[in-house]
């Protein structure tokens, strides 16, 4: 079983994204286990209760990204291994930035690939002349998304040397259908320990 970490998004708690990656983590209950990281920072929710923040207290900002970079290197050391990290929205972009601490340091941590959805480059962390990632990614938008938009999912791709892309034409969610599936199952099969175990997430 692979074991992937998962990062959720802006104003997302780990419940709340655990909740909505149900169908997600239904498809690949055969050959994936999942471990759900709170974020660090709360922002308010238009007056009402405070919301864990993915990154930092507010969504224009990246003022906290130390402390998260910190917090998912931790999980990783103390919850971990895992074989992948697994990204939405502004989870997408902190794993993405988590991969280019990994990459850059002898730090032993056993992450093998990305799942990235909706993502997108931090805005403090310019990639522009930096080496690009060579940690396998796969990076799924949708075309009609209002939050992310899909020229910025674009952008993070192309800071990784090898990226596999997948484009669909809903929103800001992941995909869950036949097509989907079959795009997870092809992905992650080179990571998992049987073809047969993989195998059966399309059947």
């Amino acid at each position: 079983m692979l074991n992937i970490l998962c990062l959720h998004g802006y104003r997302q708690t780990r419940k709340g994204f655990y909740g909505r990656t149900s169908a997600f983590r239904k498809s690949l209950k055969k050959i994936a286990n999942f471990h759900y990281l709170e974020a660090p920072f709360l922002v308010s929710q238009d007056g009402d209760t405070a919301q864990p923040h993915a990154i930092a207290p507010c969504d224009s900002r990246t003022s906290g990204l130390e402390t998260s970079l910190e917090l998912v290197l931790q999980a990783i050391q103390t919850d971990g291994p895992f074989d992948g990290i697994c990204g939405f929205s502004q989870g997408a972009a902190l794993a993405a930035a988590v991969c280019r601490r990994l990459e850059g340091t002898s730090f032993s941590h056993g992450i093998r690939f990305l799942l990235l959805f909706s993502g997108y480059s931090i805005a403090s962390q310019p990639t522009a002349g930096l080496t690009l990632l060579r940690t396998p990614s796969l990076h799924v938008w949708g075309l009609q998304d209002a939050q992310v938009p899909s020229m910025s999912s674009e952008r993070l791709s192309k800071d990784f040397a090898e990226p596999q892309v997948h484009v669909h034409d809903g929103g800001h969610y992941i995909p869950t259908n036949p097509e989907a599936r079959r795009l997870y199952n092809d992905f992650m099969l080179p990571f998992t320990a049987s073809d047969s175990a993989a195998n059966a997430l399309i059947n």
